[in-house]
């Protein structure tokens, strides 16, 4: 798979995959999933599509459902995060 990701970002992914897998019953898990999430998203290198298509090389379809819950989740607080700074920003 080719992307644009640096070094530490394929690291960051690679954590998403490992952490990821597990996240749909182990809360832990699924706090280190959004963590690498947003360092991913720090690094300016977040992609949906790239995250998910990574994720369909190494795991089952039926995994990659627990993968999007996730996802849904960490666009939420992010979006949630974008709203707040704005209405901070624009008081």
């Amino acid at each position: 798979m080719s992307t644009n990701l640096t070094d530490e970002g394929r690291k960051e992914l690679d954590g998403i995959l490992f952490e990821g897998y597990k996240g749909w019953h182990d809360n832990i898990a699924e706090r280190l999933t959004i963590s690498h999430l947003e360092k991913l998203a720090a690094l300016g290198q977040y992609d949906r599509g790239v995250v998910l298509a990574y994720v369909r090389r190494e795991r089952s379809e039926d995994s990659v459902k627990s993968y999007i819950k996730i996802l849904d989740q960490f666009e939420r607080a992010q979006k949630s995060a974008l709203g707040s700074s704005a209405s901070i920003n624009g008081s």
